[in-house]
């Protein structure tokens, strides 16, 4: 019953903090941190020796002004107890049915597939949920699909591609959501017109980070927006500092918590600030530009030089998955999915990496079409053995 009121609490807050001025939100933000730190202190003994370590006075924590006092956690973990994760469980329960609210399907049924159904268990994602163990029996999937009505599909983008893919070989038209969250990983821009093509209906994409400290989540305007009432975030550069323009690394703070075990931990995320944050939609939380959802990878070019793999809303747009190889430095070995077969050439597609990386690397091309190049994970993968001392 008390996380049920727990759970009405902060589902009546964030409806009520999406439409706050900038100031507002700043404020509510920075009294949940006061809160958070203060009271985790109070009853969790080792995270009180932990703050007192830096020098921080938990007893009268000053908030936003004083956070940087904590250091950024480069590798956080967690205890053995479960406490963080069943008290986290509340608030991403609660910011998930706003986030559907927002595309006009709060309270709906959520199908999940997954290869890891007891992590997806831990998330607080799986109010009124199905979930589908994720297989290669894709013809399984499918029948458990069928058996569903007036549902939301939820799954990575590399799953959902493979599942588009086997419809659109065998013709199944039987398989029809209301809404598809692509959920976690990057989705490039030719799996989203293969999913909307073969599903016809919206796609909106969701992203949390291993310990679920933080949401990032697209409006109805597909623009992305920080969850910013549910987690302090920040974007801070490998120095520490707040970035003012170009990418940045997500760095969270879960609120709403009772048992906080992380405090300003790297995410592995990356992102571009957007410096202008008012969104059409109406939502007043931050936007975010060119998402990573982990931290950018390299190849090495001809002249040992680091060259950044292309970000999968910057692919080329008939392209669905792609996986790169590199042994030795100056060559790379590239294998694609197409979204439609044939339009292009493997020249096209090999001037066109040309170009993003200016000549500067040797290129072996491969289109494979086949489903399985995929995999359950990423639709951007890659085997780098190299680096830019060999």
């Amino acid at each position: 019953m008390l996380r049920y009121f727990r759970h009405k609490r902060l589902l009546d807050l964030f409806q009520l903090t999406e439409t706050l001025f900038r100031e507002d939100i700043y404020k509510i933000i920075n009294e949940q941190l006061k809160l958070t730190i203060q009271s985790g202190a109070r009853n969790n003994p080792s995270f009180r020796s932990r703050l007192e370590s830096y020098g921080v006075k938990w007893f009268k924590f000053r908030g936003l002004e004083e956070l940087e006092s904590i250091p950024i956690n480069t590798n956080p973990t967690l205890p053995p107890n479960n406490k963080y994760i069943k008290g986290r469980q509340i608030a991403m329960a609660a910011a998930f049915q706003r986030f559907l609210s927002w595309h006009g399907n709060y309270g709906k049924k959520v199908v999940w597939i997954t290869p890891n159904k007891s992590r997806l268990l831990l998330s607080g994602l799986t109010r009124n949920s199905y979930i589908i163990p994720f297989t290669n029996n894709l013809g399984y999937i499918v029948q458990e699909l069928q058996n569903q009505q007036n549902f939301i599909l939820a799954a990575r983008p590399a799953i959902l591609s493979q599942l588009a893919l086997y419809l659109q070989r065998t013709n199944n038209k039987t398989i029809q959501p209301d809404l598809i969250i692509a959920f976690n990983h990057d989705i490039t821009q030719g799996a989203e017109k293969l999913l909307k093509r073969v599903f016809d209906c919206s796609i909106v994409r969701l992203i949390s980070d291993y310990f679920y400290g933080s949401m990032i989540a697209t409006c109805r305007y597909d623009y992305y927006h920080l969850y910013e009432p549910l987690s302090l975030h920040e974007i801070l550069d490998e120095s520490g500092f707040p970035v003012t323009s170009g990418r940045g690394r997500l760095v969270t703070t879960p609120l709403h918590i009772q048992h906080p075990e992380l405090v300003r931990y790297n995410t592995g995320i990356e992102v571009i600030a957007n410096k202008n944050s008012i969104c059409p939609c109406g939502l007043s939380y931050r936007t975010v530009d060119a998402l990573s959802y982990t931290t950018r990878p390299y190849i090495i070019g001809e002249k040992k030089q680091k060259l950044l793999l292309p970000l999968a809303e910057e692919l080329h747009s008939n392209i669905v998955g792609v996986r790169y190889e590199q042994n030795f430095p100056g060559e790379v070995l590239i294998s694609l999915l197409e979204c439609e077969k044939g339009k292009y050439t493997p020249f096209d597609y090999r001037e066109w990496f040309a170009k993003f990386w200016e000549k500067s690397i040797k290129i072996l091309l491969i289109v494979d079409n086949r489903p399985e190049i995929l995999g359950d994970s990423s639709l951007s993968t890659y085997n780098i053995t190299t680096s830019s001392h060999d």
